[in-house]
């Protein structure tokens, strides 16, 4: 088994519950043999996809900072602790 389809049967393994694979057992998939792209097309194609993944993690970063932001400031306005009217005319 080559160093990719083992890294993918360890990732298979990791995931198998979290997408509710539950029925399907990871050592089917160890009989299957992908092909692996030359060392210079993986690179190439990393060079590509690491600034999405770098954006799609730092997205997901700032999107926890916004639950977390309106998780802390709705029960005070729903309550409130904060009018506002008064933001309104700080910010602006």
């Amino acid at each position: 088994m080559g160093l990719r389809n083992y890294e993918r049967l360890q990732e298979n393994r990791r995931i198998k519950n979290v997408y509710g694979c539950q029925r399907v057992h990871v050592d089917c998939f160890a009989s299957y043999y992908l092909p692996v792209p030359p060392k210079g097309l993986m690179d190439e194609f990393t060079e590509m996809d690491q600034p999405m993944f770098k954006s799609i993690f730092n997205l997901s970063k700032r999107n926890q900072n916004l639950k977390q932001q309106r998780d802390m400031l709705l029960p005070k306005l729903i309550s409130g602790k904060i009018e506002l009217y008064r933001i309104y005319y700080v910010r602006n």
